[in-house]
């Protein structure tokens, strides 16, 4: 896996590492049996941007309610 991608095993038995590498480099994409399961991302500050559930929320009500894509 490249330097922002991890095994499940990989960031479990290196999850400091994992923490670390998000907060120099950016998120941290986390696999599954080759699939994407999850993205490690840093906090601001040790705690959640206080805008940043609007923007998701914002982002969700502007995309269209067609299904899947």
């Amino acid at each position: 896996m490249g330097v922002d991608a991890w095994t499940v095993a990989q960031a479990k038995a290196k999850f400091s590492e994992v923490i670390d590498k998000a907060r120099s480099l950016g998120p941290q994409t986390i696999t599954r049996n080759g699939r994407k399961a999850a993205v490690v991302v840093a906090a601001a500050n040790g705690s959640a941007r206080p805008g940043a559930r609007g923007t998701w929320l914002s982002s969700l009500r502007r995309r269209p309610c067609g299904g899947p894509d």
